[in-house]
């Protein structure tokens, strides 16, 4: 966690108790150097020994069904937050190729990430090892950040 970004959100009051709540519980399952939220069977999955490089697989990325499960609420409301999460820049879902069968309807696959000026999953000693796709999609996010009264704040760490 971004303490003193975090610590900027809270003073001005830019997170719900939801919201809040759910990126507490969603910590656990993001990717390691990309911030993309997983599914938990993936997450906590034993990497073999002697694994040869062309028998990689990359770990599922949590639909809304599966972070429903993960933070014990209902899809809607999943859906509700995540939504608002993604308006204030701190969730981004770029949409992938393809369909893919959730709930019995097909929808385009999407990949959650987690802004991570708010949450790092990432090595950070003298610098950010990060997915460079990731700083890409986030380099410009919450640079239009208010306090109560209107005026502009600016986030105090920002390392991309």
């Amino acid at each position: 966690t971004m303490h003193r970004n975090l610590d900027l959100l809270n003073r001005i009051g830019y997170l719900t108790q939801a919201e809040e709540s759910f990126l507490f519980k969603i910590q656990a399952y993001l990717e390691f150097k990309s911030n993309v939220i997983i599914c938990r069977e993936d997450k906590f999955k034993k990497k073999r020994k002697n694994v040869i490089e062309d028998d990689f697989e990359l770990p599922k990325s949590a639909t809304v069904s599966d972070i429903a499960e993960i933070i014990g609420k209902s899809r809607k409301n999943t859906s509700i937050i995540m939504n608002s999460l993604k308006e204030k820049e701190i969730l981004l879902n770029p949409e992938g190729a393809g369909q893919v069968t959730e709930n019995g309807r097909s929808v385009s696959p999407r990949t959650w990430i987690v802004n991570p000026y708010i949450m790092i999953c990432a090595p950070r000693k003298n610098e950010v090892k990060l997915d460079k796709l990731t700083m890409r999609l986030f380099q410009h996010s919450l640079k239009k950040l208010k306090d109560q009264n209107g005026k502009k704040v600016n986030l105090p760490v920002r390392f991309f």
